[in-house]
């Protein structure tokens, strides 16, 4: 029941998805949730290696339509069971703060991040499934396998990294295809780049999910969830659609050009909105300091006045 990044391409799988992804490992807000958030991206791509070799078999050897009948029932059964979990539900509803809008000064960067993540799923998939003929799919499993072993590593590491620096880090790997591509027409040396590309993307999706947990009330996490699941799905379909009008010309390997530009515009826009909430606050109110007289003696001093300021909002 998991949205693979927006690589299955059903937005059907995008409100399951938030509802488990809102779900805190840990009310109590620990480092077991950027374990979970780990933990998923290894489920995830675990899913995506052998999800498709799986179908595969069950349709060569039963029907045509066992494949897609066992996803049906792993959905079904994994909905259920997740529905009867009661310690998997969120906070009631009106538990947090009275205030119900959601943070959008510090969601917003991160939306545009999981958009600018989805065009690179999207396009990075097309683009190799096009240009690499039978070999796609075992480079899509090395992808996949760099993924998952990233996921693992960052999952026992336990720390929290920065947003900025993985999406720069994926931004000068995604650069590896195109020049791939434009040196030689073998497919073999994508291999390498798309492992090393696999083990970047792992630390951007996990970390971003971390800063969402941090970012927004327990009481809207769902709603936030649906927002990002909904963002990585219009991403992956925007690049997808993109590289294949690419693919279709006389050169497909341009469709690479595409996960690079997709990378830096989401690090912008997460360098924006870290650059605003590390602001100065805003004064409300009057000036900083006033002459006022004091009735007993009559004498003049200067009294500071405190400003009133915009509350902080959470830092990642």
């Amino acid at each position: 029941m998991r949205a693979e990044h927006g690589r299955d391409g059903a937005g059907a799988l995008g409100p399951p998805a938030a509802r488990v992804r809102g779900r805190p490992a840990d009310p109590g807000g620990s480092r077991l949730n950027g374990a979970a958030n780990a933990l998923e991206q290894v489920v995830d791509e675990l899913c995506f290696t052998l999800g498709p070799v799986l179908a595969v078999l069950l349709a060569t050897s039963f029907a045509p339509a066992a494949g897609l009948l066992t996803a049906a029932g792993l959905l079904l059964g994994g909905t259920l069971a997740f529905v009867a979990a009661g310690e998997g539900r969120g906070p009631a509803p009106g538990a947090g703060s009275a205030a119900g809008r959601l943070p959008w000064r510090g969601l917003a960067p991160l939306l545009c991040c999981f958009a600018g993540t989805g065009v690179v799923f999207g396009s990075l998939e097309v683009t190799t499934v096009s240009g690499t003929g039978d070999a796609a799919g075992v480079l899509l499993g090395v992808q996949a396998a760099g993924s998952g072993l990233a996921g693992l590593a960052l999952g026992a590491y336990g720390r929290p990294l920065r947003l900025g620096r993985c999406l720069a880090l994926m931004a000068a790997l995604l650069l590896l295809p195109p020049l791939c591509a434009a040196t030689t027409d073998a497919a073999w040396p994508l291999a390498p780049a798309l492992l090393l590309i696999g083990t970047a993307t792992a630390p951007v999706m996990i970390t971003a999910m971390n800063t969402l947990h941090v970012r927004v009330p327990a009481h809207r996490l769902t709603e936030a969830m649906s927002w990002a699941v909904t963002a990585i799905l219009a991403g992956s379909s925007a690049g997808a659609t993109a590289a294949g009008h690419l693919a279709d010309g006389p050169h497909p390997w341009l469709g690479y050009a595409i996960p690079p530009m997709a990378a830096a515009g989401a690090w912008l826009a997460v360098r924006a909105g870290s650059r605003e909430r590390q602001a100065p606050p805003r004064t409300v109110g009057g000036p900083p300091a006033r002459q006022a007289r004091t009735p007993a003696n009559g004498a003049a001093h200067e009294r500071k006045l405190t400003p009133r300021t915009a509350p902080a909002e959470p830092t990642s």
